[in-house]
């Protein structure tokens, strides 16, 4: 497709390190192996200011790489929009630092966003880290719960999963963004701090009329436990509900909304009956305090949804016709799987 190095996009990589040290050799190794011209690509790690020497070890062990310092830890959302600041790239990627490239991903994404402008973001096949048979995410799908439905979660890779398709939003640990539409979008909210932003930045991508796309031979290997093996935090709790309930109200048209609202407390009721008998108060506490700080903020909330219903050109019936909308069998398939371990 580009017959001249300089003719390649300039990409701006994002690492985003919080006391990764352990993590960074294997995701810097594999950036800079990329099968990409070198001086189209620009590495940025952009700390959440690091307490185990993360930071000191990128200087001296790549010097190339651009390090952007934060005072203190902005989250996932936030810290990214920071960095974003600091790129040179017209095409930004986002790339977790406990995540392993292969050498033809960021060329694979970058054929198809230079593509067609219409095109905001697309993200690649994510296989789990230890696993690389097994498929933690092949596109995503809404559900009325405020979350996305990982398609392919857990199963086996194969045939079923090689089909470039249209996704509710790019994965959080190895996506690919034009800058000036991810700025355009206000970036990712800096609010959820954590959990589900990239399935918000992807719906309100949609709603601004932009398209997201799953392209399988972009692959990457990310280290998330299987669910069999998943420890659940409270504060993971936490951000997953209140961030949910924000995508609702911030993004939902109305009857939807209502009916989120409505799944959302039914499927937070069974987990606390479930967390009662286990005797996890701790979960049950952050189920609790999610839905307080989301009454509390509400009015931001509102503030926010003017803007976003005020903008958006794409209406729900029209993402149900580009299959980004999961169904009945998916979302509940998805509110068991996470009940299950949850």
């Amino acid at each position: 497709m580009y017959k001249e190095e300089e003719s390649f996009p300039l990409v701006s990589i994002i690492v985003l390190n919080y006391n990764n040290l352990s993590d960074l050799p294997i995701c810097l190794n594999s950036l800079l192996n990329l099968n990409y011209p070198t001086n189209r690509i620009e590495i940025i790690l952009a700390d959440n200011s690091s307490s185990d020497n993360s930071v000191e070890f990128v200087e001296v062990s790549y010097p190339d790489i651009k390090i952007v310092r934060f005072s203190q830890n902005y989250g996932f959302a936030k810290g990214n929009n920071l960095a974003v600041l600091h790129a040179c790239g017209d095409f930004i990627a986002f790339v977790n630092p406990d995540t392993r490239l292969d050498k033809n991903w960021l060329k694979e994404l970058v054929y198809v966003l230079d593509s067609n402008n219409l095109i905001a973001s697309c993200g690649g096949k994510v296989l789990f880290f230890d696993d690389e048979h097994l498929v933690q995410v092949a596109g995503t799908k809404l559900c009325p719960h405020g979350s996305g439905y990982n398609m392919g979660y857990g199963d086996t890779d194969g045939e079923k999963y090689s089909d470039v398709k249209y996704s509710l939003s790019s994965p959080g640990c190895s996506m690919l963004v034009r800058k000036d539409i991810f700025l355009k979008a206000s970036g990712f909210d800096p609010d959820y701090f954590m959990y589900v932003e990239e399935f918000d930045l992807g719906y309100r991508l949609w709603l601004l009329g932009y398209k997201v796309l799953y392209i399988p031979t972009a692959l990457s290997y990310h280290k998330m436990p299987q669910q069999n093996k998943f420890k659940i935090t409270p504060q993971m709790v936490y951000f997953e509900e209140r961030n949910r309930l924000v995508t609702i109200l911030k993004n939902y048209e109305f009857k939807l909304a209502v009916n989120g609202f409505l799944v959302s407390f039914c499927y937070a009721l069974y987990r606390t009956i479930k967390y009662l008998f286990q005797g996890r108060f701790n979960l049950i506490y952050s189920i609790i305090k999610g839905w307080i700080d989301f009454k509390i903020s509400i009015k931001r909330i509102l503030e926010k949804r003017k803007a976003i219903q005020s903008n958006k050109v794409v209406f729900h019936k029209q993402l149900v016709k580009y299959g980004i909308v999961a169904s009945l069998s998916e979302c509940l398939q998805e509110l068991n799987r996470t009940a299950k371990f949850r």
